[in-house]
């Protein structure tokens, strides 16, 4: 108590300051982490204000680009429907070329040709069923022109040897101002078949020569092929008008350029792509710009500004060097203790001994002035008959101890691996005895006896006890 009495006030001052000096250590670790995160922080948000702006440029863009790309890929078909229509168009315009180009035939022309054409098939018919043998001979020889049939006229010189041949129907001969018709016997002057022919021969060539034939089959070709190229132009008109859709030609010509015109994209995979990945960054920025927000805020709350902020810093920093400088001058604890709580218990135990201590001597010294009043004047050798007695009673209640212990320890000997009932008594005794004491106390026992009191890092005979502890045990 002499030797650490006097150091209890600086020790509790040291105390104090020991947990005042990690608080201020830790503030001003803090502080210093803010001071580098402040700034980095507020220059990380405007350089995210700026990235920001531009990823929301790039995705206007690309959203544009996608729409354009999405009218491109939806306009596809337009576009070969379109193709499909030009082509449509120009066979349209091609099949009307060709019927333009070819000529007409009149139906009334080809009427009438077909017609003057089976009459002369059965006029010849007719005449070559009248067939005819003919044969002229002239003395003297003289010049014969001779039709014979359907066949035009042909001049013969004829002399006594003469000429011969085939007719069809009729012959005709003109010579030397005489004119021989011969008809054969079916055929009547008045409707005379050759003459008809005739006519039928001379009004067809006229009617082929309208239309620039030279055969009534040209004709029916001319006839037919009009016909078809008539139904080609028709279908393609159909099929053009089909494409069309109730659209003019030229409101698809001009959608289509204006397809055309649409700027050209990549793949819209790529677009989307790209338009993930912007979103992505652009949310992962966001979450961080609100982080370093909240960051700040709680900052400008604590410290206001980055300049406060470094004047508190500073300060902390003074408080800590003081600090430091004031337990320099203090006095330390002891080598033999741990800290300053380990002193301050020992101190306390030491000062409820010594207070106990004094009022044991104080007891003793009444109780020895008693003793020596009631002696009086006893013989000295009545008092060594009692000491001696006294003597006597305490050897047999030690020999009766010590027989005790002996049967103590030849019982520990023998129940050493049988469960101990004390030892569960003593545990409980301990939680009991720590809970009295509010936990900052624990016991331990000898045997069925306490043994030490332990508080933190000090252990205490069961007999050193204050007077509040024993009272507690």
């Amino acid at each position: 108590m002499q030797q650490g009495q006097p150091l209890r006030e600086g020790l509790t001052d040291r105390m104090l300051l020991e947990e005042r000096l990690p608080r201020l250590q830790q503030q001003l670790a803090g502080m210093g982490q803010v001071v580098g995160k402040w700034p980095a922080a507020e220059e990380a948000q405007r350089n995210w204000l700026e990235r920001r702006e531009s990823i929301n440029n790039q995705l206007k863009q690309l959203r544009g680009e996608l729409q354009t790309a999405h009218t491109r890929q939806q306009t596809e078909v337009r576009l070969a429907t379109f193709q499909r229509i030009e082509e449509a168009r120009g066979e349209m315009q091609a099949a009307r070329l060709r019927c333009q180009q070819q000529p007409q035939v009149p139906a009334s022309v080809l009427a009438e040709a077909e017609q003057l054409s089976a009459d002369m098939r059965e006029a010849e018919i007719q005449l070559a069923a009248q067939e005819l043998s003919w044969k002229l001979s002239m003395e003297p020889a003289g010049e014969v022109r001779l039709q014979a049939g359907t066949a035009p006229p042909v001049v013969y010189q004829v002399g006594s040897e003469g000429v011969s041949g085939p007719a069809a129907g009729r012959v005709h001969i003109v010579t030397r101002g005489v004119t021989i018709t011969l008809r054969s016997g079916g055929l009547v002057s008045d409707d005379d078949p050759v003459e008809q022919l005739e006519q039928r021969r001379a009004r067809l060539a006229d009617l082929l020569a309208q239309c620039q034939a030279v055969s009534v089959l040209e004709l029916q070709q001319r006839a037919n092929l009009g016909t078809d190229l008539a139904l080609k132009l028709r279908q393609a008109e159909s099929t053009l008008e089909t494409l069309l859709g109730g659209e003019t030609f030229e409101q698809w010509q001009t959608l289509t350029e204006q397809i055309r015109r649409l700027p050209a994209t990549r793949e819209i995979a790529t677009i989307e792509s790209e338009i993930d990945r912007l979103q992505s960054e652009l949310a992962r920025g966001e979450a961080r710009y609100q982080t370093q927000t909240d960051s700040i805020h709680s900052w400008q709350e604590t410290y206001r500004d980055p300049g406060q902020l470094l004047t508190r810093m500073v300060e902390v920093q003074l408080q800590v060097q003081q600090t430091e400088q004031e337990l320099s001058r203090l006095p330390t604890v002891p080598a033999e203790y741990a800290n300053v709580q380990a002193f301050f218990s020992a101190l306390d135990q030491a000062n409820a001994r010594l207070t106990e201590t004094g009022a044991r001597r104080s007891t003793l010294e009444v109780e020895r002035g008693r003793l020596e009043g009631q002696i009086g004047e006893r013989r000295s050798e009545d008092l060594v008959d009692q000491a001696e007695q006294a003597e006597r009673e305490f050897q047999r209640v030690y020999q009766r101890g010590k027989s005790y212990r002996r049967i103590q320890e030849v019982l520990q000997r023998i129940t050493e691996d049988v469960q101990d009932p004390v030892v569960e008594f003593s545990g409980h005794v301990s939680a009991i005895f720590s809970r009295i004491t509010g936990d900052s106390i624990s016991l331990t026992f000898d045997g069925s006896l306490p043994d030490k009191v332990h508080r933190q890092n000090v252990a205490l005979p069961a007999d050193q006890l204050s007077q509040g502890t024993s009272g507690a045990l």
